[in-house]
């Protein structure tokens, strides 16, 4: 009989878990849970960031793309600023005219850019 209680008080004191065990689990599921959504807004913001960089670049091509079809004697020699964002910068090197566009984009809390640069010479 002494043996049979003695079970049964240990299978009793194992058969839950504690309250200190309950919130170890609830502080470490908590932790993870942070440190997931933390990943996901860092992950938004360099996604965002991408994008707006490939849009600048784009632009950028675009616009590089437009002085290439023009003649030689039409690319404009002084600096000229499409809107507040774009900026083409020429300049005349060796016999050659180089082109510069430069796009100017948000990103974060700052201010990024992109440059692409063309060297046209006569034809």
């Amino acid at each position: 009989m002494y043996r049979r209680r003695t079970e049964w008080r240990y299978h009793r004191n194992q058969a839950g878990l504690t309250l200190l065990e309950v919130l170890l689990a609830a502080v470490i599921l908590g932790l993870a849970a942070v440190s997931v959504f933390n990943l996901l807004v860092v992950t938004r913001q360099l996604q965002t960031d991408a994008r707006q960089h490939m849009e600048a670049l784009r632009t950028a091509e675009s616009v590089l793309e437009s002085y290439k079809a023009r003649p030689y004697s039409d690319i404009a020699r002084p600096g000229e600023e499409l809107d507040d964002q774009v900026v083409v910068a020429v300049a005349e090197r060796a016999g050659l005219k180089v082109v510069t566009v430069t796009v100017f984009y948000p990103a974060g809390e700052g201010v990024k850019s992109v440059s692409l640069t063309l060297e046209r010479g006569p034809r």
